[in-house]
């Protein structure tokens, strides 16, 4: 949303972002997305806005930025996850899920895009998808750790 303020007030690049979520909100002038933006703070209102970021991807510079500093993000916190579960990806297998419906949607750019870093630097990384709900997957962690 940052970057479609910017585009629209002048002070960032044009991009097709913004065509792309006044047509999405079906706003007739972007000075209305100022009430949508500040009405709710709920995280998935705006998360709503990144298929158009991926849709972009190739021809949107402004969208390709997005993108890959969404990659960079998952990929420190995958690296973080790591550390502080003790877990040396470099030598030790481990296994990294994938959720959330940017990363397991099929043909996922943000997904492959994160698996190539991810391969990168964690040489005996094995990449699945959930099996059951997330809290589920970390309670059965927490138990592993314990137990073990």
């Amino acid at each position: 949303m940052g970057a479609v303020a910017r585009a629209v007030d002048g002070v960032g690049p044009e991009t097709k972002l913004v065509e792309g979520v006044r047509a999405q909100l079906g706003l007739n002038n972007m000075t209305e997305l100022i009430p949508y933006v500040y009405q709710d703070h709920q995280w998935s209102r705006i998360a709503e806005f990144a298929p158009l970021a991926t849709q972009w991807y190739e021809t949107d510079q402004v969208a390709k930025e997005i993108i890959l500093s969404e990659v960079d993000s998952l990929f420190n916190l995958a690296r973080a996850a790591a550390k502080k579960l003790e877990w040396d990806p470099t030598e030790k297998q481990f296994t990294l899920v994938l959720v959330g419906s940017v990363l397991t949607h099929e043909n996922s750019i943000v997904a492959n895009l994160l698996l190539e870093k991810v391969k990168k630097e964690f040489h005996h990384v094995q990449v699945t998808f959930p099996r059951c709900e997330p809290s589920h997957g970390a309670a059965l962690l927490a138990i592993n750790k314990i137990a073990f």
